[in-house]
């Protein structure tokens, strides 16, 4: 290889050399071939430079990590069922983030476990909380009660699940089925009838449709941006730390109130004067789609005698369709508006 430097079994980053490639006639650099530590153990052919700069440390995969830890909250320390988070464990390309989690049980058990799945609670345990489950499902319930349910007797079996019997205590009085898990976990507490009765408080608990709106479209949507991670618009809210104000978590009504007081009217949105702050009362307002749009991180910002508008305002101000400006360079636009804009400067 002449006076090739050679880099083979070398390791840089996650990238272990495997043997020279070739050497490239136009920039007369060696190329080199290349392996990734990474689940996929992909092969890469990398310039030596790149590698001894330290430009190439991966596949890809180490900026994917980089990226997907970005995007997931720190969940160490935090208690789930009997599970305390550790420390991550790793970022998968499919899964997201894995925990190393630690469950309290007498065993101590250590287990990596999805954030995905500890959030949702389908993983509460190392395995012990089920154990527990089926053995109390091995005594007979008969005559215990759970929520309006009163155990009359054990029916056949529906494949693996234990049934019983059950009376409700409701002015019907329904018999119905029910399996062993969903009376001791609590899922099943009544013929249907508490959901039923549930359902029409959730529907009369408020004064009027706007507060209804305001309550389950309104705050459901901020809620759900600022803290749900499978939402699309998560990263530029929860992700970017944008929270909702504790007053108003504890009682939505509080800001159903607030927002019937402050401006809101029909095809109104809430929008924060401060795109970093949270959605308080001292940061939120309602407007237009129009101004919601002028006060858009992404914005393009132009400064004309000490006045700074976005794009689409000195459009306004000029009189002209903003496409006319949007492709012109800052100084391009600001001299357009210094000629055409004259005494309408604000």
């Amino acid at each position: 290889m002449g006076k090739i430097k050679d880099l083979t079994g070398m390791t840089f980053g996650r990238l272990t050399v495997l043997g020279f490639d070739h050497k490239n006639p136009v920039d007369r650099c060696a190329y080199w071939k290349c392996q990734c530590s990474c689940q996929n153990k992909t092969i890469v052919v990398v310039k030596s430079s790149n590698l001894l700069n330290g430009n190439s440390k991966s596949c890809g995969c180490l900026q994917k990590d980089k990226m997907h830890e970005m995007r997931f909250n720190d969940l160490t320390g935090q208690m789930f069922g009997r599970l305390k988070v550790l420390h991550l464990d790793h970022i998968d390309s499919n899964k997201g983030a894995i925990w190393v989690c630690q469950c309290t049980c007498p065993n101590k058990t250590l287990l990596t476990i999805e954030a995905g799945r500890l959030k949702s609670g389908n993983t509460v345990s190392c395995g012990c909380y089920h154990d527990e489950i089926r053995r109390r499902l091995r005594n007979d319930l008969t005559g215990k009660t759970f929520g309006r349910l009163t155990v009359l007797r054990r029916v056949a079996n529906v494949g693996s699940k234990i049934i019983y019997e059950c009376r409700c205590s409701c002015p019907s009085h329904t018999l119905i089925n029910v399996s062993a898990s969903n009376l001791t976990s609590g899922h099943t507490r009544s013929c249907g009838c508490l959901n039923s009765e549930c359902v029409k408080e959730r529907c009369t608990k408020y004064h009027d449709e706007v507060t209804k709106h305001l309550v389950e479209v309104v705050f459901s949507g901020m809620k759900t941006r600022c803290t749900c991670e499978t939402n699309s618009a998560y990263k530029d809210y929860g992700a970017r730390g944008i929270s909702i104000c504790q007053e108003w978590l504890d009682d939505p009504i509080k800001f159903a109130e607030w927002a019937k007081t402050h401006g809101y009217r029909k095809g109104l949105e809430i929008d924060r004067i401060n795109n970093d702050g949270p959605y308080s009362s001292w940061n939120c307002r309602f407007t237009d789609n129009k101004t919601q749009a002028n006060n858009r991180r992404s914005n393009r910002m132009i400064t004309v005698n000490g006045v700074s508008l976005t794009v689409a305002q000195w459009a306004d101000i000029i009189g002209v369709n903003p496409k006319t400006l949007y492709f012109r360079t800052d100084a391009g636009i600001e001299l357009y508006i210094k000629n055409h804009c004259g005494n309408k400067i604000p």
